[in-house]
């Protein structure tokens, strides 16, 4: 009989932990699993991504507790294209000052608020994991709402950031914490100290399939014949694309012929930004490429990567990028020195613009030298599959 395993998650946007997740899905045998994904709402472009075998449920929440999780414009417009317009003025009364802030008290506070209304699930399962973590709703369902035999949940990110002290109560519910770097899990035990259940789990990886898809048709058609540098992330600060931004400026004024490309999403104020402070003068080569199917192909194809995170857990896109055999510049974010020897398979650097620019400017000045870390990259063994073996043993212990 196959082993019932729930994975919560809030959406399937496309982003890190997203794709860590699928491919921790497309990982995990499906002869000895049965596989429920439970989704606050069954939207984002990796839904369509999601092994067939594995079944998508959502979450019942509360209608008038629906615009905190889902978004309250986008209520109000349903209400408006099925006609409901009398619920409009207690929604907005009722939501007027409600929302998920990075202040995680005032989250879980609203949870505890709002828990007799929201049903648990009556299904009992083998294994649930609240894969998205980030101490927020789907932590507090797992603790509360779902029945199972074992609880594990997951840590993508430096948690001292969030001050996530008023979730103690739900993770010490859990049986096992997963954190994707020894970083990740430093930080967590600094808060958490009593807590004794925190493990390490590397994002899953499969170097085989990263190397057969970069080698697809595609990629850059701008018949560029100068330095490529590609930087793969969602346009936001956490992901410092605005660092990308002010170091494009020193490059492109100290004369280096360069053309810098963001692959990402993101909203049209945060990439105004990005656009505002590149120099006019230089903005052509400065180029945003959006979300593409098969980043691997751009990855293989270009002569620097560059990953300006001012925050990370154990960043997929330099991980993958090290596969395919990219000299990469990172900044000392948690988990770099994990996967980069400075000044061997990498060089990592602070998170400003001018130390990027130096190791950028390092890269492209000695080109003996990042033939030498592409060489280096080569000895590396990036393959993590053999992490979900933690899984099986959670299951059989």
């Amino acid at each position: 009989m196959k082993n019932k395993v729930l994975i919560i998650m809030p959406y399937l946007e496309c982003g890190g932990v997203e794709s860590t997740l699928l491919s921790l899905l497309d990982t995990l045998d499906s002869e000895r699993l049965e596989i429920t994904l439970l989704l606050l709402e069954e939207r984002g472009t990796f839904v369509e991504k999601v092994p067939s075998h594995i079944q998508i449920k959502t979450i019942k929440i509360p209608e008038k507790e629906q615009g905190v999780f889902m978004g309250k414009k986008k209520i109000l417009r349903s209400y408006l294209k099925s006609g409901k317009i009398w619920k409009i003025p207690k929604f907005i009364l009722y939501n007027l000052h409600k929302k998920l802030s990075e202040n995680r008290s005032l989250n879980a506070a609203y949870f505890h608020q709002i828990s007799e209304s929201i049903p648990p699930i009556e299904e009992e399962y083998d294994l649930a994991i609240d894969y998205f973590g980030y101490a927020t709703f789907t932590t507090f369902y797992l603790a509360e709402k779902v029945k199972a035999k074992k609880k594990v949940t997951w840590l993508h990110s430096i948690f001292s950031r969030f001050q996530p002290q008023a979730f103690e109560e739900w993770y010490k519910k859990m049986d096992v914490i997963f954190a994707c770097s020894q970083m990740v899990k430093k930080d967590f035990e600094s808060i958490f100290p009593t807590i004794k259940t925190v493990k390490l789990f590397y994002n899953i990886i499969n170097p085989q399939l990263i190397r057969k898809k970069a080698d697809f048709p595609g990629g850059f058609e701008d018949q560029f014949s100068g330095i490529r540098i590609l930087t793969v992330g969602r346009i936001c600060y956490e992901k410092g694309i605005d660092i990308a931004a002010q170091t494009y400026n020193l490059l492109k004024n100290s004369g280096y012929n360069i053309r810098w490309y963001i692959m990402g999403n993101g909203s049209n104020i945060d990439k105004e930004k990005v656009v505002n402070i590149i120099e006019p003068s230089n903005r052509a080569d400065f180029i945003f490429l959006g979300i593409k199917e098969n980043p691997y192909v751009y990855m293989k194809q270009c002569d620097i990567y560059v990953q300006p995170s001012r925050f990370e857990g154990y960043c997929t896109t330099t991980n993958e990028a090290r596969i395919l055999g990219c000299p990469i510049v990172m900044t000392d974010v948690s988990g770099a020195e994990e996967q980069l020897e400075n000044g061997k398979t990498g060089i990592i650097v602070e998170k400003e613009s001018n130390a990027v620019y130096d190791a950028v400017k390092h890269f492209i000045e000695y080109p003996d030298f990042r033939k030498r870390v592409k060489e280096n990259l080569k000895s590396i063994d990036s393959d993590t599959r053999q992490e979900v073996g933690k899984i099986y043993e959670l299951l059989e212990g």
